[in-house]
């Protein structure tokens, strides 16, 4: 966010740096994106009206994925614990919730959970 980079506009090399993003990433027969989509389908873009899938894969909140042989690890909805399924996981822990704070990882392919609770303690002093 703005206020995360202390600033009221992102300057452009920012913004470039993040246009050029891809919106997923998959290796093999794993998917990694905000959503749980990737690839997406012009008909499911189409439910919200929208003619970019891009929309899609950046907002869409549907966790029923069809079979398509990719196992999918995504956040964009927190809970307080990840949801391991057979074929996605949700690890989306809240980390920047006030009140939640976990970042949670997962490692590929032991689907091994790891959380690590947020530190307010520095790790660098200030030189006084």
């Amino acid at each position: 966010t703005l206020k995360s980079f202390g600033a009221h506009k992102l300057p452009n090399k920012v913004l470039d740096w993040m246009a050029a993003l891809p919106y997923y990433l998959q290796y093999g027969d794993l998917l990694v994106s905000h959503t749980g989509h990737g690839k997406a389908k012009k008909t499911k873009a189409d439910i919200f009206g929208q003619t970019e899938p891009r929309e899609m894969l950046l907002w869409y909140r549907d966790t029923h994925f069809e079979e398509d042989g990719l196992y999918r690890v995504y956040g964009h909805s927190y809970n307080k614990q990840p949801v391991i399924g057979p074929t996605a996981a949700n690890i989306d822990t809240g980390a920047a919730y006030e009140g939640h704070r976990t970042m949670t990882a997962f490692h590929w392919p032991s689907k091994c959970i790891i959380r690590q609770k947020y530190d307010e303690t520095p790790i660098h002093k200030e030189r006084g």
